[in-house]
């Protein structure tokens, strides 16, 4: 009788610091979280997995040949892991009607303002946000190998709970506050595009600025794309993700598509004509290319290259003579021909491209 009593006793203390968020803090704070359910929470925090039906519940939303930008909402994402954490939540009926709330839903107080909350929400109402911001921190990059990625978690090692705060830290209940974990991350944002190029282009690519930090501006600095994906083999949807507030988004063909190129050709003349524009530039001791520059705009050449087809074949250019003919137009003075890896710097041509811009919304009555 007196050993029954004592394990009845051992269970009621333990379900007692079950319901007290303060002590599983504590008796979970710094424990090393399994590499594999960081990895597969980052990769559901990119979306992955999720039915395309509840990203647009509605095919309206996205019609043909357009594009829709959004905002990921960080409460629909802590929803979404509290989601993944149910299948260990007990759902018995000792489990009361709040075992599958969320701690917010519970009452006005911090945690609901129930003094006895259930274990399985008392546990989650502590996990979910850290572990959230973990899985953020531990999402996939977008044209990051998988190896690589592997590599780099494995050599940041096991991902750590913080949950109980240093001095000075805490939100008066002994839990680290969510701004001393991490700095306030960034909005994640992204678009769905719904085109025809998305069938006859698979690999497309993006890329996304912040404001200030454009290609013409002084210091470009794309975002992190942290998902592309064209929805399906035959789909014509792009889902794109993002961290940070992008300004300006560039879709491009994919860069398989550089080629040499022309700027002006017409077979038709006789004889055939062709010329390219060429930027200007200098080039140092050491192979070193800079752009010429007046007046702070670039200077472009427009070279004829007519006397470079091969006659007999006016689809054919002469690379040698077109080295000599666009070294000749950069200095006339001391006329040389380019070198292999000048002539691809100026032959070079680049990829279709779109860029769509975020203008600044008018005040009413402007």
């Amino acid at each position: 009788m007196t050993a029954l009593y004592a394990r009845a006793a051992r269970a009621e203390r333990v379900r007692a610091a079950l319901t007290e968020p303060a002590r599983i803090a504590a008796a979970l704070d710094q424990v090393p979280v399994p590499a594999a359910i960081v990895d597969w929470l980052g990769r559901l925090h990119t979306l992955l997995g999720v039915p395309f039906g509840y990203l647009l519940p509605d095919e309206e939303m996205l019609p043909p040949e357009s594009i829709r930008f959004f905002r990921l909402d960080e409460a629909w994402i802590e929803a979404l892991i509290d989601g993944a954490f149910s299948l260990g939540r007990d759902l018995t009926a000792a489990a009361g009607a709040g075992s599958g709330a969320r701690p917010e839903a519970l009452g006005s107080g911090p945690l609901g303002g129930n003094e006895a909350l259930h274990p399985s929400v008392a546990i989650d109402s502590v996990l979910i946000g850290p572990i959230t911001a973990l899985a953020r921190a531990a999402a996939p990059v977008h044209r990051l190998p998988a190896h690589h990625r592997a590599a780099r978690l494995r050599a940041a090692g096991p991902p750590v709970l913080r949950l109980v705060a240093p001095a000075g830290e805490s939100d008066g209940d002994g839990q680290a506050r969510e701004d001393a974990l991490v700095d306030p991350p960034p909005g994640w944002n992204g678009f769905l595009l719904r085109s025809a190029v998305v069938q006859a282009c698979p690999g497309l690519g993006v890329n996304v600025y912040p404001p200030g930090h454009t290609p013409d501006d002084p210091d470009p600095a794309p975002l992190e794309v942290k998902r592309l994906d064209r929805l399906g083999p035959g789909s014509d949807t792009l889902f794109c993700l993002f961290v940070g507030d992008g300004y300006r988004v560039d879709v491009h063909e994919p860069p398989e598509v550089l080629h040499y190129g022309l700027d002006d050709y017409d077979p038709a003349a006789t004889p055939p004509t062709a010329s390219k524009n060429v930027h200007a530039f200098d080039r140092a001791a050491d192979g070193t290319i800079t752009f010429r520059t007046s007046n702070g705009q670039p200077v472009i050449l427009d070279v004829e290259l007519s006397g470079s087809l091969r006659p007999g074949g006016s689809r054919v250019l002469d690379l040698a003579s077109a080295a000599l003919a666009i070294g000749t137009a950069d200095n006339p003075q001391q006329p040389a021909a380019l070198d292999s890896a000048q002539l691809g710097f100026a032959m070079t041509a680049g990829v279709g491209m779109v860029s769509f811009l975020r203008r600044p919304t008018p005040e009413p009555g402007s």
